[in-house]
């Protein structure tokens, strides 16, 4: 990824359509990353909307979607999400005078997808929620919310920030409208990238200055969308770029691919069934050794043959400094947190500690954290 980085920052620091060459190598950097970005979403090129972060892409949304809203309406969303995808929205739904109700978290950590189908009706303009809980790990059927949605004929945004490390996204098969996600998450640069149904981002009108395109990407405006704002971190595209190719070269080295013609899409189908089996046996070694941690708790679900892509463990609020490995750390409580109320609603404090497993994972590395947090 660095080198790619370096190579966008030394031969491609210019904008896009300039008939020189470092512009034409901005173009092929974002057309590369268009394209690697479809093949994780598994969409068109043209659906891929790219940006700082999740969160900024998600308000960008949000204001070109209730811009549709009448007063009166409805939107849905989840007690489970991380604020990226539930303040934009409930921050809109004031100024286009719509109300917002709930889907409630279930006492194992799980969201209560059975509560949703008494939640919309014929004013719901939208459902939101995440793919996995940035807090507790839990993953959450979001096929069939997406369906509930469409059924209601409202808009669906699904969340794969934390999804995205740990499974394959595929947006036709969820059914969603919108999917958004961090490229940072799965060893990438800082960016957002947004996938986008065709035709709503063709029908809806965000924001945008004079000068910006007024269509999706392709060959004939440089690869401008008109939902992307001023000139993008080229840098972080080649980025992008690189770590979907890392996700994808997993399939070759571990996912029994023979060698050559094969899609990328086929690569990153069988990498992550690679990470799967991989995270699944660290999940399994770091639950066996934080059962035998004194006071160690282990919140959201436990069982083994469920999905979930991260794990929160909790002791006994820590003062002051305490010992993490070969050294000490200060432990400050925290003034706020990204998702306070799906925790709280499980009643895990906000002194806690988060653990997560991921694709390069040592398969010691579980037994360590178990130790480390045994010394907490």
């Amino acid at each position: 990824m660095y080198k790619r980085q370096r190579e966008a920052l030394v031969f491609a620091a210019a904008n896009l359509g300039g008939a020189y060459p470092s512009s034409v190598k901005v173009l092929d950097t974002v057309a590369n990353a268009r394209a690697a970005a479809a093949d994780l979403f598994g969409c068109a090129p043209a659906e891929v909307v790219f940006g700082n972060n999740a969160t900024s892409l998600v308000l960008r949304a949000s204001r070109a979607l209730a811009r549709t809203w009448d007063a009166g309406d409805n939107i849905v969303l989840s007690s489970l999400d991380h604020d990226c995808n539930a303040g934009p929205w409930a921050w809109a739904a004031p100024d286009a005078g719509v109300s917002v109700r709930w889907i409630p978290v279930r006492g194992d950590g799980c969201l209560d997808v059975d509560a949703l189908e008494s939640l919309v009706d014929a004013r719901t303009r939208l459902v939101a929620c995440g793919y996995a809980s940035n807090g507790l790990g839990s993953v959450t059927d979001v096929a069939r919310v997406c369906g509930i949605a469409r059924a209601a004929g409202a808009v669906s945004f699904v969340d794969a920030v934390h999804y995205a490390p740990h499974g394959l996204v595929d947006v036709e098969l969820v059914g969603c409208d919108f999917l958004v996600l961090s490229p940072y998450k799965f060893f990438g640069p800082h960016c957002g990238a947004l996938f986008g149904r065709r035709e709503l981002l063709e029908a809806l009108a965000p924001a945008k200055l004079r000068v910006a395109d007024e269509h999706l990407p392709s060959d004939a405006n440089c690869h401008m969308s008109k939902w992307e704002v001023g000139t993008q971190n080229f840098e972080a595209l080649a980025g992008t770029t690189a770590a979907v190719d890392y996700l994808a070269s997993l399939g070759d080295r571990f996912g029994g691919l023979a060698a050559g013609g094969r899609t990328r899409r086929e690569r990153l189908v069988a990498g992550f069934g690679a990470i799967a089996r991989h995270e699944h046996a660290l999940k399994r070694r770091f639950l066996a050794g934080a059962a035998q941690v004194p006071g160690l708790v282990v919140h959201g679900v436990a069982d083994l043959a469920h999905r979930r892509a991260a794990l929160v463990t909790q002791l006994p609020p820590p003062a002051g400094r305490v010992r993490v490995g070969p050294r000490f750390v200060d432990v400050p409580q925290r003034p706020h947190q990204p998702v306070p109320h799906p925790l709280e609603r499980v009643q895990v404090p906000r002194a806690r500690g988060r653990r997560d497993l991921l694709t390069h994972g040592v398969e010691q590395a579980p037994d360590r954290a178990a130790r480390e947090a045994a010394n907490i």
